[in-house]
Parts: structure tokens; C-alpha cells; sequence
């Protein structure tokens, strides 16, 4: 299992500092620190820490290789092609649309080309397009593949035959009704960004807008949301095995949730992350630091063989990062704050699920925080005390909703807690932005990141150790 974990960390650094290959043959000298039973013992570790680094190595250099082929295609590719293209949408941001077309090559388009309601994720397109070639040195273009941005179209025929795409329209439909503030529900519930660029820079300000896209929280509620209702359901038949029959239908019922909001690889590795979150704490996993680095590493890996590009994202490295926060330090505050609950009664179940979801959010946002400071430069504070309280509230609007979608005749009942919830946005977003800017050269953000994590690490261990000697 070491050797394994080995594996996956020489590997992952290699594919992005090749160069820096001869570092690891360091490793082979930390060999000789530590004491072994006999001579025969040091032999086969030393092989098959010889033997790992030589596969990294070797894989490595393949992966990179192959995802240069991308690279070279583009360069034979004309300036700019017309013509008549039936196009998938593949995502739809608040400033920008990704499509993909017949021959799988993926094109960029702006927001307000796209002003049909009926359009949504999966919509598939008919128009004739003007595209010129996109350049390849932005994060962004090369993280999604993109060739092409569109200059023009002109849509001919739009069409949402699947299964998928109705279901879409029926949610967006039905949404669009609560009236002023539903965009903020979409965003929410199921990640749509029907608000304005404006907005967005609001949301921004007021340190919530990552509640307003489809990410890791939104899984790990989904998941939590009908973990407890079968949970429920089976205790009042007395079923066996109530954890396992728990977790599998909640688990089952997450997959059909993304699959409406969109299966793109955030929130496939949002999905993959939660199956684990959930069963490091549904069974009180020991050593759950080492296996969570291990199935982070795993999945890494997996990433790097099937879609190298969308590990430059900076999207892909916060995600990990908020996956690692929810395990070292909700562990902790979770360890803190349910000292003292029953969760055999129900209010304590309700307790527990909201706070559950407040934990989550509270450890994600202490433990990306250099790294948000290292891109961005600033940090804006108004966030340290809204996201406690919109976090307390979007168990329940999650919940609301799909309550609502699903018995759309209780809208009057519901649609008070929304205008409520509404309001609490509006207010923060109204609030003067109090922001932390930090501009330092990248030497020192590297000092002030690692002083940070170390800082972390001395923390979680004296709590830990306080709470063995208690």
C-alpha cells in the first residue's frame, strides 16, 4: 500500500516536472534510515522502491508524449473554418458556452450568442458558424481542449430529445416561476448560470459565489440528503444492514442528480471524492488521512491516463485541495462539534445534517485559502461570516426544492423560504466588499503556503492529542 502511494506521487510529479526526474533517486538513500528485520527484507523494499521509480518514469514520459499529439494536430489546422455544424452543448458558464462537434473538437463561444431558453446542457444545435482558431497558451483553452471560438452563427434548429435535456427544461421551467431570485435557486440546486455577469462579480465580492455552482458541496449534500431519508425509511422496517442499503441507494440517486446537472470532470471528481467522504465517516475509517491521499492519488492518476488537460485547471488542484480540507479538518471540527449528540433522536439527526453541511463548507474555505491568495491576490472577508450563514440555509433550500419540483402544487409553501433566502443574498451581495489583498512575489506565497499547512498540521495533531488524553 506504501509502495502504491509511492507509485501515484512520483508519477503525478512527473508528469508535469519531467525534467526533474533524478529527485526521486533521493528517496532510494532514505532507505537506508530505517531498520529492517534481516538483509533479505531491505533487498526487496530497495527493489521495489527501484522498481516504482523506473515505472514513473517510464509512464510518465508515455503520458506526456501522448498528450502532445493535440498540440501537433493543431498546428495543421486552418485559421478559420465556416460551414454548417450540428454542435452539442457541452456547458453553459455565465460569459461562455462550450460546444463540440460531429468530429469531437471542442469550440468556445460567448454567452449572449446563446439567448433561447430552449438551449440548455445536451441541447443538440444545427447553425452555420464562422470559427477562428483559438490560442493555445491560456490554462483555460488548453484544460478544455478548445480549437476553436466562434465569430458568428446563426442557429437553425435546436433539439432536447433525451431523456436528460427534458428533464432540464422541466427543472428550468418550473424554476423560472418562483420569479425574481430564482436564478440564485438554479445556481444553487443544480449549478445553472442564468445570472448576469454583473451578478457573478456580486456573488464574488460577498465570498459565496462557489455555493452557486455545481461542485463538491453540492454532491456531498445530495448524497447526505438521501443518506438520511433512506436511513430513515429503513429504520422504521427495522432492515438490516442500514448503513450499506443507505449509502448504496443515496449513492445511486447522486449519479442520477449529476447526470441532470451536467457529468463534466469537476463533478465527476466531486461524485468519486463524496463516494469516499462518506464512507471514511459512515464507518469511522482509522488512519483516514493516509487512504484519503491514497484514493486522491488513484484518482489522479486515472485523470492523467483518460484527460490530461483537465488536470491544468485551476479548478482541478481546488477541488483535491477541498476534498483533503473535508478530511483533515472536518474531522476535527466535526469531532468538536458532536461531542454531545444523541443521533438516535430526531433532532439530533437534524442537527447533525445541518451541521454536517456547515462543516464541510468551513473546512474547504480554511484549508484553500493560500492557494486562493496565490491566484487571485485577495481574499475578501465579508465571506468568513456569510458563508456560516448561507451554509446553514442551503441544506434547507436544497431540500425545498426538490420538494417542490416534485409536488408542484405545495409552490405557495415554499415559495416564502425562498423569498426569504433571496433576501439574505441580496443582502450580503449590497454589503461593501472587505477584501485581504496579498501581492508578494511566488518564493514567498511558497513560504507563507507551506508555514500555513505546517500550522495546520501542529493544530489537528494537538487536538487529537488532547482528546487521547481526555
Amino acid at each position: 500500500m506504501n509502495h502504491l502511494l509511492l507509485f501515484c506521487f512520483c508519477f503525478i510529479f512527473l508528469c508535469y516536472f519531467q525534467e526533474f526526474h533524478y529527485v526521486f533517486l533521493i528517496y532510494l538513500g532514505f532507505l537506508l534510515k530505517y531498520s529492517y528485520k534481516n538483509l533479505y527484507s531491505f533487498l526487496i523494499n530497495t527493489l521495489l522502491s527501484s522498481l516504482v521509480l523506473a515505472l514513473s518514469i517510464n509512464l510518465s514520459a508515455y503520458v506526456v508524449d501522448k498528450n502532445t499529439e493535440f498540440l501537433d494536430r493543431m498546428k495543421y489546422q486552418p485559421d478559420y473554418v465556416q460551414g454548417i455544424e450540428k454542435l452539442t452543448i457541452l456547458r453553459i458558464r455565465t460569459s461562455y458556452v462550450l460546444l463540440e462537434n460531429n468530429e469531437k473538437i471542442r469550440i468556445v463561444a460567448n454567452r449572449g450568442f446563446f439567448k433561447d431558453d430552449k438551449i440548455i446542457e445536451g441541447s443538440i444545435i444545427t447553425a452555420f458558424v464562422l470559427m477562428k482558431k483559438e490560442n493555445h497558451h491560456y490554462p483555460f483553452t488548453l484544460s478544455n481542449r478548445i480549437s476553436y471560438r466562434v465569430v458568428s452563427i446563426d442557429i437553425i434548429d435546436i433539439k432536447n430529445d433525451g431523456l436528460i435535456q427534458k428533464l432540464r427544461l422541466y427543472i428550468r421551467q418550473n424554476l423560472d416561476k418562483l420569479g425574481e431570485g430564482s436564478e440564485y435557486i438554479k445556481g444553487i440546486v443544480f449549478g445553472f448560470e442564468d445570472y448576469s455577469f454583473f451578478e457573478k462579480k456580486q456573488l464574488i465580492e460577498a465570498g459565496i459565489y462557489h455555493f452557486f455552482v455545481a461542485s463538491g458541496s453540492n454532491i456531498i449534500l445530495c448524497m447526505n440528503i438521501f443518506y438520511f431519508f433512506f436511513h430513515f425509511i429503513f429504520s422504521i422496517f427495522k432492515l438490516r444492514n442500514l448503513k450499506l442499503f443507505s449509502y448504496i441507494c443515496s449513492c445511486f440517486l447522486t449519479f442520477l442528480y449529476c447526470l441532470i446537472v451536467g457529468f463534466d470532470p469537476p463533478l465527476l471528481r466531486a461524485f468519486i471524492f463524496a463516494i469516499f467522504v462518506n464512507l471514511f465517516v459512515i464507518y469511522q475509517v482509522r488512519n483516514t488521512l493516509f487512504y484519503s491521499l491514497l484514493m486522491v492519488s488513484l484518482i489522479w492518476v486515472f485523470f492523467i491516463f483518460f484527460d490530461f488537460y483537465s488536470t491544468l485547471s485551476l479548478s482541478f488542484k481546488l477541488s483535491f485541495l477541498s476534498f483533503l480540507g473535508v478530511i483533515y479538518i472536518g474531522n476535527v471540527i466535526r469531532n468538536f462539534l458532536y461531542r454531545n449528540l444523541n443521533q438516535k433522536d430526531l433532532l439530533s439527526t437534524i442537527v447533525t445534517f445541518v451541521l454536517d453541511n456547515l462543516v464541510v463548507n468551513l473546512s474547504v474555505m480554511i484549508f484553500i485559502l493560500p492557494i486562493f491568495l496565490e491566484y487571485f491576490g485577495v481574499f475578501y472577508l465579508n465571506g468568513i461570516f456569510s458563508n456560516v450563514v448561507i451554509a446553514f440555509f442551503i441544506p434547507m433550500i436544497f431540500l425545498f426544492t426538490l420538494v417542490y419540483l416534485i409536488f408542484l402544487p405545495l409552490q405557495f409553501i415554499v415559495l416564502y423560504a425562498f423569498d426569504f433566502f433571496v433576501m439574505i443574498i441580496q443582502y450580503f451581495t449590497y454589503w461593501e466588499p472587505l477584501k485581504l489583498e496579498l501581492k508578494l512575489e511566488s518564493r514567498f506565497y511558497e513560504f507563507i503556503a507551506i508555514l500555513y499547512y505546517v500550522v495546520l498540521c501542529i493544530a489537528g495533531n494537538i487536538f487529537e492529542f488532547l482528546k487521547i488524553k481526555k
